[in-house]
C-alpha cells in the first residue's frame, strides 16, 4: 500500500515540499498530509528507519556562496547512490536553491 497520493491540480496549488523546500514538481500528498517533490516522495514513502544513509551529494560553490567551511561545501545524506546522484544532478541543472543563477563549480558522490 502506498504511502502517498498524486494531487489532481498540483501545477496551480503551488506546493512546497516539506522535506527538502522545492516548489517544483510538488506533486504528491503524504499519508500525514504534507506534500512532497518528485524527488523526496520516494526516500519518505519508504519505510527506512532500520536504513543507513551511505551516500552524500557534494558540490563546491563559487566564493559567492558562503557555505561556512574552508573548501566551500554543502552536503546532505542519501539511502541510495542513485538518491545521492539525482541531487547533484539537480544542482547542476538548477542551480543553489533551484534558482538557476549560481551553479556548483563542481558535484560528486561519495
Amino acid at each position: 500500500m502506498r504511502n502517498y497520493k498524486l494531487i489532481a491540480n498540483w501545477p496551480e496549488k503551488k506546493l512546497t515540499c516539506f522535506n527538502c523546500g522545492t516548489t517544483k514538481s510538488v506533486k504528491y500528498e503524504m499519508k500525514n498530509g504534507k506534500s512532497a517533490c518528485n524527488l523526496c516522495v520516494m526516500t519518505v514513502a519508504c519505510d527506512k528507519k532500520d536504513s543507513v544513509k551511505k551516500y552524500k551529494s557534494n558540490a563546491q560553490w563559487p566564493d559567492c556562496v558562503a557555505m561556512g567551511n574552508a573548501e566551500n561545501t554543502s552536503t546532505d545524506d542519501h539511502y541510495t547512490e542513485k538518491e545521492a546522484e539525482s541531487i547533484c544532478k539537480m544542482l547542476e541543472k538548477d542551480g543553489f536553491g533551484g534558482d538557476g543563477l549560481i551553479f556548483p563549480i563542481k558535484t560528486w558522490v561519495s
